[in-house]
């Protein structure tokens, strides 16, 4: 085990990139801590962190790692940022800090890996995100978004079988007229034909590239 003294960022850098793969939640936090009793920025530690959470990523749609291994790695790195998140001063563009995106896996799907990596890369951003977790019904979406006054959607469903609750779910936007929220979807059983066929704004392959879309729509739109 490494201790937890360092002779510079590069080794503690290089201790926190082993605690990330190995997924110790504990050890993370206390390189973390370490980290900014030493003098290191809040923001310089969440971009590193954030920085493991897409190398991960990376390695796992290469079938290099186990699911179980991405899942720690991923837990691991989310509470962290989360710890960290009270301290960061973010420096992104007021209309990124001042938007609200409410996230989460439609109804009849329990997974939440992806949807998680998603809320990272938006959190670090500045972006408040409200995360509803997995097998989400459509009206808790619903009320979501007119409760915290959210300016987009992200819906995730990665098994086929839980697709009719995304249909489900742009019926009853349209019945609470809401069809102006801009939604992507996005998950292993979604597709962009899919998307476009319900009437759904965006669709994403991946959480990188949906957290790039909700950006990039949030920046133009002001």
């Amino acid at each position: 085990m490494v201790p937890l003294t360092f002779t510079g960022k590069d080794d503690l850098f290089k201790a926190i990139f082993e605690a990330a793969n190995e997924g110790r939640r504990a050890r993370l936090g206390e390189l973390v801590e370490l980290g900014l009793t030493n003098g290191l920025e809040s923001f310089e530690l969440a971009d590193f962190l954030v920085l493991q959470a897409l190398r991960i990523c990376d390695t796992f749609n290469r079938s290099e790692i186990y699911f179980n291994e991405f899942y720690l790695s991923i837990d691991s790195i989310d509470k962290v940022l989360q710890m960290l998140r009270p301290d960061l001063a973010f420096t992104t563009s007021s209309q990124l800090t001042k938007s609200t995106v409410v996230l989460g896996t439609i109804q009849g799907d329990v997974h939440e890996m992806g949807k998680t990596v998603l809320r990272i890369l938006l959190e670090k951003e500045g972006i408040q995100v409200v995360d509803l977790g997995a097998n989400v019904k459509p009206e808790a979406f619903i009320k979501a978004i007119q409760k915290h006054g959210a300016r987009v959607l992200g819906v995730s469903c990665l098994l086929s079988p839980a697709m009719i609750g995304m249909i489900q779910l742009k019926k009853r936007m349209q019945e609470a007229n809401l069809e102006y929220i801009w939604t992507i979807i996005g998950g292993k059983a979604t597709s962009r034909n899919f998307a476009v066929n319900v009437g759904f704004s965006e669709w994403a392959s991946t959480a990188v590239q949906g957290a790039k879309l909700i950006i990039s729509y949030l920046g133009v739109k002001g």
